[in-house]
């Protein structure tokens, strides 16, 4: 699971909360804010952890939080 800390629309308490109740869940945090860790909130982080759980499974550390690449503010 990803889950984005900032989140106005799904807050980041319900990711804690649904991966606890998913067996065998891994929530990659992203430091980030807006909705979504794809497109709103590019991190190069999130889209490596993401291709190496699609090719081969791999999850990220437990506690593995990742930064977006730019921040939406100045």
């Amino acid at each position: 699971m990803i889950g984005t800390r900032y989140d106005p629309s799904t807050p980041y308490a319900g990711a804690e909360a649904m991966a606890r109740e998913l067996a065998d869940a891994r929530l990659l945090t992203n430091d980030g804010y807006g909705h979504t860790a794809l497109f709103n909130n590019a991190s190069s982080c999130i889209s490596a952890y993401e291709s190496r759980y699609l090719v081969d499974g791999t999850l990220p550390p437990p506690g593995t939080v990742c930064r977006p690449d730019r921040v939406p503010f100045t």
